[in-house]
């Protein structure tokens, strides 16, 4: 339950993915040689199920293109990888923004933990209702060092992408995907995925994104 996703040929030789936890819940729109790795990707899960011949064949990427955001599609295991990295390599000043369904994975907790005792701020929303949020919100306000500043979403709210936002100087690093921080999201247990993104802050997807984590 990790890959909600839509994948589409656009008619023209090139592929449009969308990237979404669940029904009305915020996403993102993929092209080029980012939604080609999310297709060979999808292809390759498609066939541990099917021996259908009549699956397409991988699209070839026509390369990476240059442009001011560097991305990377990123699944299971790599995913806790990506979110540990991006989380070691904030620095006081920096902030931190979470917004995720269940956050229990304790490697991550132990990182955001890390990140307060050396000056980055933190605002962490998490789903009321779900099991592990309680207990791991009195330890991160208890741990928190008082840069860690939590929210509750509404128990009948519509299930959120998992977040992950970074402010590091000029530019946002952002992890976005379905898996919540869990053990059987990101330890090669389920078949999770997730995007993440470098950019300037300034660029338009930078803001459409740091200004849906504050909404």
């Amino acid at each position: 339950d990790g890959r909600q996703l839509l994948a589409a040929d656009d008619g023209s030789g090139g592929w449009t993915v969308m990237l979404a936890p669940a029904a009305g819940a915020a996403a993102l729109t993929l092209r080029g040689a980012l939604a080609c790795a999310v297709i060979a990707s999808e292809l390759q899960v498609a066939a541990w199920s099917s021996d259908d011949d009549r699956l397409p064949t991988i699209p070839t990427s026509a390369g990476r293109g240059v442009g001011s955001i560097d991305t990377r599609f990123l699944t299971e295991g790599a995913v806790a990888g990506a979110l540990l990295e991006t989380l070691r390599a904030a620095a006081s000043g920096d902030q931190i923004g979470i917004d995720v369904e269940n956050l229990s994975e304790r490697h991550i907790i132990a990182e955001m933990l890390r990140a307060a005792a050396r000056g980055v701020h933190l605002q962490v929303v998490l789903a009321r209702n779900a099991e592990p949020n309680r207990a791991v919100a009195a330890e991160l306000e208890a741990g928190g060092s008082g840069r860690i500043e939590l929210r509750w979403r509404a128990a009948a709210a519509a299930p959120n992408p998992a977040l992950l936002l970074v402010r590091h100087g000029a530019d946002l690093w952002v992890n976005w995907g379905a898996p919540g921080f869990t053990r059987r999201d990101l330890d090669d247990l389920n078949l999770a995925a997730g995007v993440e993104l470098r950019m300037p802050a300034r660029a338009a997807a930078a803001r459409s994104i740091a200004g849906y984590f504050a909404q």
